[in-house]
This record gives structure tokens, sequence and C-alpha cells, in this order.
């Protein structure tokens, strides 16, 4: 059952792998020889080793622990670089040998103490986002890219696809850490058949579109700018007006997508690409400036799939609507109740933890709507599995309200 667009943002970024997507957009602005001087300094290497490195993908990334491990003679601040180098070959900008990490961002290492204000976040998601884009081609055999955000993604918000969880989020830590990744599955056609008819027969309920709650577009400002993120010389599209539903909003019909500069251009290798956008950079840089505006999207989605009732059209009009050609249905599996009750004690927790007694929390018998809506949206895949009416649960809550409304009236004649 189609059900609309989704992709990761720059909140789920943020939560997932605890990376900063506000600051600086990494990108090294000077001629290649000069940045090549500038990363042999920074690497304490002679610059014919850099050139080298530069040329042929980047050193390996056994190397660098060989060549700056503890044992080293290098001084520590080569090591940090060296380290943090390794981190990011490794896990943030992993390419397809899964064993190199690339030199020319190395430039960007040189001033330690300001590597903490790179925008590596929206770095990883544009690399993430182009990445994609090359493994959908027919041509791809591989992937590359932050795959650590890209599973742990499907985790958060397709409950089906859950591994078993570690343990409830702990405030402080990536969400990445709960997970626990223990089981291998084999490369089998008759799995990937059924992950994708799985997909197909999937219901809007069956989403978590909100994981880390229906206050992300405050809480995490720049996951509603509307433009361009960047990696270097990559420069992705980002048009958070085409998945609302994801910051908790009713979904409309999007803008006109970001269009590039020109067309995409075939590289030499089959399954690769180049396409150029604008990089706005200026844009990003200045606060408040190209952010999507509550009067444009502002209208709370209530069920948390509820969209605007031109975009399905739209959409349909848009979109493959199957992933497989099959239309053999998919007998519906029950909901876990694991990860529910994780969540409901996140969400439950502010409430009746940090804050006991609950009397004392203000309004507490006058919960925010949110509350009430998160719960709902929670509950909503095991309503459907049992198949209640919403109907009949409208009419028990209207009779329910009114016992309480006539109980608070007679307490009040008592009084």
């Amino acid at each position: 059952m189609p059900f609309g667009e989704m992709t990761i943002t720059l909140h789920d970024v943020h939560y997932i792998m605890g990376l900063r997507v506000s600051g600086t957009r990494p990108n090294v602005w000077m001629d290649k020889a000069d940045a090549i001087q500038l990363g042999a300094r920074a690497f304490g290497v002679a610059p014919a080793l850099m050139e080298q490195w530069w040329y042929g993908g980047g050193p390996r990334l056994d190397d660098l622990e060989v060549k700056y491990g503890d044992n080293s003679t290098f001084p520590s601040a080569y090591r940090v670089r060296a380290y943090i180098a390794y981190l990011l070959g490794k896990l943030l900008f992993v390419d397809k040998s899964g064993s190199k990490v690339r030199a020319d961002f190395f430039p960007l290492l040189e001033e330690i103490n300001l590597i903490c204000e790179y925008s590596w976040g929206s770095a990883t998601l544009a690399y993430l986002y182009r990445q994609l884009g090359m493994a959908t081609r027919a041509e791809a055999a591989q992937i590359a890219g932050c795959l650590t955000l890209l599973e742990c993604w499907i985790y958060e918000y397709f409950p089906c696809f859950r591994p078993p969880m570690v343990n409830a989020h702990v405030t402080g830590e990536p969400w990445c850490k709960r997970w626990q990744v223990i089981h291998h599955i084999p490369k089998d056609e008759d799995i990937l058949v059924d992950y994708r008819r799985r997909l197909d027969s999937m219901r809007p309920s069956d989403v978590n579109w909100t994981p880390f709650g229906l206050k992300v577009s405050s809480e995490v400002a720049k996951t509603v700018h509307h433009g361009t993120i960047r990696w270097m010389d990559t420069v992705e599209p980002y048009m958070p007006d085409r998945v609302l539903r994801q910051f908790g909003f009713r979904q409309i019909k999007p803008a006109d997508p970001i269009r590039p500069l020109k067309g995409s251009k075939r590289e030499r290798k089959i399954a690769s690409y180049k396409v150029n956008y604008e990089p706005g950079d200026q844009m990003w840089d200045i606060p408040h400036t190209h952010m999507l505006s509550r009067a444009y999207y502002g209208h709370p989605a209530r069920p948390a799939w509820e969209s605007d009732p031109e975009y399905m059209p739209w959409f349909l009009d848009h979109t493959h609507v199957r992933v497989h050609p099959s239309t053999e249905p998919v007998e519906r599996a029950e909901p876990s109740a694991v990860p529910a009750i994780y969540d409901l004690t996140r969400v439950l927790h502010p409430y009746f933890y940090d804050n006991l007694p609950p009397s004392t929390i203000p309004g507490y018998r006058h919960m925010p709507d949110d509350f009430f809506r998160t719960i709902q949206d929670m509950c909503a895949p095991f309503a459907e599995y049992l198949q209640l009416d919403r109907a009949d649960a409208d009419d028990r809550d209207a009779g329910s309200s009114q016992g309480r409304h006539s109980h608070r009236r007679r307490r009040t004649r008592d009084t």
C-alpha cells in the first residue's frame, strides 16, 4: 500500500549518529597543489607521499593505524588527526573498497580545535544521498556511505525490520547504540522477495513516523533547511517539504524539486554519475535563511500519516507503486510489543519519573496534545492488527468523556 515519500533527514543524523548538523560545511577552499602541501604538513609526511595518497584513493586504513599507532614516534597532534581521519573513513565517508580513506579533506584537520565546528552530520547525509543514488543504478553491485546511519534509520521508522534491542535509549548517547545486530541474513533470493513483498503490503500505521518526538523541527533547527547539503565537492538537494510527516506535520503537495545546474553526466564507471547543484553556501551560513515556514507546513498530522487530499494523487503520478511485481498479499504479522514498551517508557519518563510526585507537575491533568498523539500513533499497529473499529473507539471515548464530566459535576455539587 503506497503512503508517500520518506527519507533520511538531518534530525535523523543528529539523533541516530550523535553528529552536529549545524556549523560550517566541510570543503577545502584552495588549489589542489596547496591542499596537498597543507595535508602533508598536517600529517607530518613528505608532500610526495601525500600526493601519492591524494591521487591513489587515499591511504589504507590499516596503514594509518600502523603508522600513527600508540607506539609511533609521531607527535600527538599528528596521531589525533590520523585517528579522526580513520574514524571518518571507517564510519562516515566509507568508500566501496572499505579499506581506504580519501585524502582530499585532510587540510580540514590541520586546526584540531576547529574540527568540532564543522557540520559533519549534513556532510554525512550529503555523501550518503549521492551513494544511494549510485546504488540504485542497474549496474551497481555495491553501496558506500554511512551504512550505520542507513541501517539504524530503517530500524527506527520500520518496526517490522527491527533486530533485538539492547536497552532503551540512554540520554546523551547516539540512538544507534540501542540496537543489537547479531544475526546474519544470508544472501538468499527468497529473503529478498519476502522483504519486497513486506514493503509493498506495509500500511501507514506500520511506520513509526516520529521516532524522535514531535518537536524535532525546533530542537534541530537545520532539519527544516530547504536547499542543498554538501560534503566537499558533492552537493545534494535537501527538501524537507517532501517528508513533512517525519516532522509531525500533515503532508502537503511539495514544491517543485531543486533542479541541478545541468543534466547528470555518466562517468567512466557505468554505475557512477556526476550532477552539479548550486552549492548555496552563503544561504547555509546565515541563520534561519531558507528554512521552511510554519505558515507553509505547520498543520499537525492526526494521525501521524495524515496527508492533504491533493498529495496522494500527485505522489501516485510520480512514483512506482510497488517494489515487487507480484500482487500476492502478505500475511499480516503480529506487531512486536517490545519496541513499543521501550518507546512508551521514553515518552512517559519526563512526566512520571523525573518529576515525582506527578501532582507537582504543572498541568499534570492536562497533558499536552502531542503526548496523547504519540501514544495513539504507537498503539495504531496493534489496533489495526486486532481489527478494532475506530468509530466504536471514538464512541467509547465520547461516552467516557461524558461520564467524566458528569462525575466532575457531581463532585462540584458535593463540594
